[in-house]
């Protein structure tokens, strides 16, 4: 057992150093009153009220040096979440080739995956963003339809913006055999060792370590091959007598060399006393249209005996049935339990509890627990209950900071959903330049009236006589009605406090909230002051509602970043789920625009026509989605679609916020093109628009239909256009060639002529004179 000392080092806060805090309520007496009180020794009654009230001082500091565990543990067993934990806030959506092949592993219908760059099929240069995905189903997978449906669904489900599939193939696996002979060392078990050799052969030739590509060849090399066989003890020799391909399917590979004349299918290596051919000590596979997967055969080598084991100089047999096993074991994954999910589980310690400085002062003075034998009414009892509300006060102020410190998990805790939900859908409609109703703005001030209080208090349960002190009192201030002497609901200390302590949060996970007064929220708000004030169950208290308004709406933008913190903070490079997904609806949102929004204190982030909901928010449009397999530049640009008359967007200051958070939030590798569109011009565009989304939505199970090809060119053709500021004859210019007049079953821009609009893709307003929708043959979209 160690032996216990007292520390010597300096006490870590002043709080904790008793005596220094006396000496500094010494420096404070002298200063203060250093004529008429100048006896400052331990018995003087002055000094032993001070050295009481230093011990609470210190109490409550040693409290504040627990652990966070403990500062946030809570007495109930179903406890508030204090914060998001690492593996929820600082998650990540794929990024690399690598991260998209061990997403595509979860799937259980998938044994591997590759998944490379795709090339244009042009110039064989590679297209940026796109990816072609090459998978080996598990064995008895029959379906290979639906399971390329399965994994373009799931890639497109986490896919990058800027990312997208060319191609899903599913590829036939190459299996490799070798013929061996092996001298096993003694006292060892054969068994053991072969499966030993097997599995290290296995895991060379399946983990993909084995290839030494060229441009358009894979070779296995039998050098590698050897390498790994001598790493394996208690084997003292071998010979590889040869080593082929032994399945066949597409792409099979040619056998380069002689072959072995006992294994027809085996590539015979050659011997010392023959003259060397090099080539016979490769296997080289042919180049596939597509990429392959290799397999070390050694089921197959223990079924056709190639593996022939000697042990002491005397030819050994072996169970091919155990060593199997064996080697299955060998190669079967260990289960890890994570790590990373580490939660916090603290000791609870009734922080709030509290005990009055009066109880620790000497009996004498008639304050504590302990009365003095003093009859009521005499000067002696007036005496103590002097002495006594002078504590009080004291006492209160400690109690209150007591109380506030129980109230650190609430502070640092997730804002809870329901308090923000009335409040948040209020904001919404102001936002969407609703008139609000009368039940709507009840529901909003009753809804603000609920916000977590900032500052606590609580009432001392442990002073006697205090119901004498307080009179008619005492039972309000039980009840805990005194607190809004101590913060007034809606005022803007609390509103200060409450943003100070979301930024806090928002700090720890490296976020920083775009400057509240450059998001031109008073404009909005301003509209709605006079009916929020004049409403019967407004708060009456304090002045400047406006900008009460500004914070409040301040707050809620901060909470709703801190409770949708995992998505926006894992899922801010990602693009939409245009297959799995609602094309309309707040699931439909990629998580790049969810950010955007809610760092725009944009509501409503959910997708949906504009021109119809008038209200604030943007489209989308990744060009690696405007499929091009030719072309090789035209990827890597982001088109966001704007309005400008909702009140802020209008707002040119507002604009250039929106352009330089937009710069902020965007992977450096592409390039965000910001477009704003009048309202009749948004009309046209949603029409396009919707259309291109109902067509993408049928690539799932259809692939790239006709119309959407034709919808893609029509995009495409939308944003050059306006890149070139020719957005005034965008809708005017006739198509110059017959096959740009006739797009057939596509979207055509800029047709003077008269057209029937499809009605289930008709959702916006357009004009069909200049902009129509021609179906052939007519159905629907």
């Amino acid at each position: 057992m160690d032996n216990l000392t007292i520390a010597t080092r300096p006490f870590e806060k002043t709080g904790m150093d008793f005596y220094r805090l006396k000496e500094i309520g010494l420096e404070s007496i002298q200063q203060l009153a250093g004529q008429t009180w100048t006896d400052h020794n331990p018995h003087d009654p002055g000094i032993t009220i001070l050295e009481g009230l230093c011990y609470a001082i210190t109490d409550l500091s040693y409290r504040l040096s627990f652990p966070i565990e403990d500062l946030i543990a809570s007495p109930y067993a179903a406890s508030i979440k204090p914060y998001w934990e690492q593996h929820e806030a600082l998650a990540v959506n794929p990024v690399t080739t690598e991260d998209y092949r061990q997403l595509l592993l979860t799937l259980p219908e998938i044994k591997d995956v590759i998944v490379k760059p795709a090339l244009s099929d042009a110039s064989e240069q590679k297209l940026h963003g796109l990816f072609d995905i090459t998978v080996e189903p598990q064995d008895g997978a029959s379906d290979q339809t639906a399971l390329m449906a399965k994994v373009k669904r799931h890639f497109v489900a986490h896919r990058n913006l800027g990312d997208n599939l060319k191609q899903v193939n599913v590829a036939v696996p190459q299996n490799v055999v070798c013929q061996l002979t092996i001298s096993l060392s003694g006292h060892v078990d054969a068994e053991d060792v072969i499966a030993t050799m097997l599995g290290a052969l296995t895991e060379f030739i399946d983990s993909g370590e084995h290839e030494q590509n060229t441009q358009s060849t894979k070779h296995v090399y039998v050098s590698d091959l050897i390498k790994v066989i001598e790493s394996v003890k208690g084997i003292d020799s071998f010979d590889i007598l040869g080593v082929a391909k032994r399945s066949v399917g597409v792409g099979i590979a040619q056998i380069v060399g002689e072959q072995n004349q006992d294994h027809p299918n085996l590539l015979r290596v050659a011997q010392d006393d023959e003259k060397l051919d090099f080539e016979n000590w490769v296997l080289v596979l042919e180049p596939l249209s597509q990429p392959s997967f290799l397999r070390f055969d050694y089921l197959g080598m223990l079924s056709d005996n190639l593996i022939e084991v000697s042990q002491g100089g005397h030819t050994l047999a072996f169970d091919a049935d155990n060593v199997a096993e064996k080697v299955r074991v060998l190669l079967t994954p260990t289960q890890i339990k994570p790590d990373s999910k580490r939660t916090l589980a603290g000791r609870y310690r009734h922080l709030k509890n509290y005990t009055p400085v009066q109880h620790e002062l000497p009996s004498m003075y008639g304050v504590g627990q302990e009365r003095l034998a003093v009859q009521q009414g005499t000067a002696r009892h007036a005496e103590i209950l002097q002495l006594k509300g002078y504590l009080t006060l004291f006492d209160q102020v400690l109690a209150n900071l007591f109380a506030q410190l129980e109230n650190i998990k609430h502070l640092f805790a997730i804002p809870q959903s329901d308090q923000w939900r009335g409040i948040g859908k209020v904001f919404d409609d102001m936002f969407a330049s609703k008139r609000l109703t009368s039940e709507q703005i009840a529901a909003f001030w009753d809804a603000v009236k609920q916000l977590p209080a900032t500052h606590l208090t609580q009432p001392l349960t442990e002073i006697n006589e205090l119901d004498t002190l307080m009179g008619a009192q005492y039972r309000c201030y039980q009840q805990g009605r005194f607190s809004d002497l101590t913060e007034v609901s809606f005022s803007e200390p609390m509103l200060d406090r409450s943003i100070t302590s979301m930024q806090h949060l928002l700090a720890r996970f490296g976020e920083q909230p775009v400057d509240a007064s450059v998001l031109k929220y008073q404009e909005v708000l301003a509209h709605y002051e006079q009916a929020l004030t004049q409403h019967s169950q407004a708060p009456n208290h304090g002045a400047n509602l406006l900008a009460r308004l500004v914070k409040l709406k301040t707050l809620q933008s901060l909470a709703s970043m801190l409770i949708n913190m995992p998505s926006i903070s894992g899922n801010r490079g990602q693009g939409m789920d245009y297959l799995s997904k609602p094309i309309w609806g707040a699931s439909s949102a990629s998580g790049y625009k969810a950010r955007l929004c809610h760092r725009l204190g944009i509501t409503a982030f959910s997708e949906r026509l504009l021109t119809q909901h008038n209200r604030e928010g943007f489209h989308v449009v990744e060009s690696v989605m405007l499929h091009h397999p030719k072309k090789v530049n035209n990827t890597g640009q982001i088109y966001l679609v704007l309005p400008t008359w909702p009140t802020r967007f209008a707002d040119n200051g507002f604009k250039n916020v929106v352009q330089q958070t937009v710069m902020q939030e965007t992977p450096l590798h592409l390039m965000p093109h910001l477009i704003w569109l009048e309202r009749d011009q948004m009309d046209k565009f949603e029409v396009l628009y919707t259309a291109w989304r109902y067509e993408l939505k049928k690539t799932a199970a259809l692939g790239i239909t006709g119309n959407l090809k034709n919808l893609n060119a029509e995009l495409e053709r939308f944003f050059s256009m306006y890149l070139q500021g020719k957005m005034d004859k965008l809708f005017e210019l006739e198509p110059e060639t017959p096959q740009e007049r006739n797009v057939g079953q596509g979207l055509v821009l800029g047709s003077q002529k008269s057209h029937r609009l499809n009605q289930e893709t008709r959702v916006g307003k357009a004009n069909t004179d200049s902009f129509v929708l021609s179906v052939n043959p007519p159905h629907s979209i």
